[in-house]
Order: C-alpha cells, then sequence, then structure tokens
C-alpha cells in the first residue's frame, strides 16, 4: 500500500484594520496514521496563541475570541475532503488569553493530497461590518 502523503499549502487570511495588520498566529502540524482493518487517516492541529486573536464579550459577560477554520483537502482539481469550523477560545474575564488547541480526523484514501487552510477572526470580521 502507498504511503499516505500530504502536500501543504496554508493560506491565512490577514485582515488589514486601519494601518495595522491584524492576523491570528496559529501553528499547524498533521499526523497520518493507519487503522489496521480500516485504512489511513489525517489528524489536524492547529493550536492558536491566545493574545493574537480580538476577543469580544459574550452573552456571560465574558471576553471570547471567535475563529472560523477552514480545513480542504484536494486530491489535483478535486475537493476529496473538508471541514468548516467555529471554534470559540476559553473564556476569560481580563486580558489574560490562553493558547487552545483543535484537533481534527479526516478519513482519506492513500494517495497524495494538497491541504488548504483558512482561519478569520470573527470578532474582527464583525467590528468590520457596517451591519452590527
Amino acid at each position: 500500500m502507498k504511503k499516505l502523503k500530504a502536500i501543504l499549502i496554508i493560506v491565512l487570511s490577514s485582515i488589514f484594520s486601519g494601518s495595522l495588520l491584524a492576523s491570528v498566529q496559529v501553528n499547524f502540524d498533521y499526523k497520518t496514521f493507519l487503522i489496521p482493518n480500516e485504512g489511513p487517516y489525517v489528524e489536524t492541529h492547529l493550536n492558536f496563541i491566545g493574545g493574537t486573536m480580538n476577543y469580544a464579550r459574550n452573552n456571560d459577560g465574558f471576553l471570547e475570541a471567535n475563529i472560523e477554520a477552514l480545513i480542504i483537502f484536494r486530491n489535483s482539481d478535486e475537493i476529496v475532503a473538508y471541514e468548516k469550523i467555529n471554534l470559540k477560545s476559553p473564556e476569560t474575564m481580563d486580558s489574560l488569553f490562553v493558547d487552545f488547541l483543535d484537533i481534527r480526523r479526516f478519513t482519506l484514501s492513500a494517495g497524495s493530497y494538497y491541504l488548504e487552510l483558512s482561519i478569520t477572526d470573527l470578532n474582527l470580521e464583525k467590528q468590520r461590518s457596517p451591519y452590527v
């Protein structure tokens, strides 16, 4: 059986706010595994750096980051797996922001894949929207 390979292409969303470049810092890693009699899968790890996100008060009065992550696996021009994820940071009362981790698993056939990753800070998008 061919080994499962992943070719990584990362597209990080960066948003300009006035003259400042605001971007979420995230460390990305992946691991490949083989489950006997079932097949291979890829596990993705997104480690978000707490102090790099925009925080807003939630309905309970806590500060919370709100992030959207889009993970797409392509085989040539075809999308073979994807997931759009809305993530919230741990709640905090003050400016003590902690890092947090998200782990996802994707079942893929053996082969080579392109991975696209898009990260959006939804609190920043909300601040910029004229409809809020």
